[in-house]
């Protein structure tokens, strides 16, 4: 899930995707769908949570996790029928990190430079 793929030209999270044989879909990347009329876009239609862990990823930071803001990013995970978070080596790690934290109401578990969050459906 993390590193989020960061336009224009940030390939790291769908090299990390290759490399482990395709065994996990992300919610982002280069790739030219429909937007919410059909035509095409680039890329995957904007959401908060895509947003937020741009920034994040940019710019570090501490992020304010509202109660509206984490059911937006829960309902964001469970549209993409996200059931494991992983964070990778990437810019900002750790503010990622805490930011998940806060939404998810947990720590992760971690090897190496690698912290996930299984059953995030059943986050409360």
């Amino acid at each position: 899930m993390a590193p989020f793929v960061v336009p224009p030209f940030d390939v790291d999270a769908m090299l990390w995707q290759v490399e482990t044989g395709m065994r996990y879909r992300m919610p982002g990347g280069y790739f030219i769908g429909p937007d919410r009329a059909g035509r095409p876009v680039f890329g995957p239609l904007p959401t908060t949570t895509a947003t937020l862990l741009t920034q994040i990823q940019r710019e570090g930071g501490p992020v304010e996790v509202s109660d509206p803001l984490r059911r937006t990013v829960l309902a964001d995970l469970a549209h993409w029928r996200v059931t494991t978070v992983i964070v990778g080596p990437m810019p900002n790690a750790d503010a990622t990190v805490r930011f998940f934290e806060r939404v998810l109401g947990r720590a992760p578990s971690e090897v190496g430079q690698v912290r996930w969050w299984p059953d995030v459906t059943g986050a409360s």
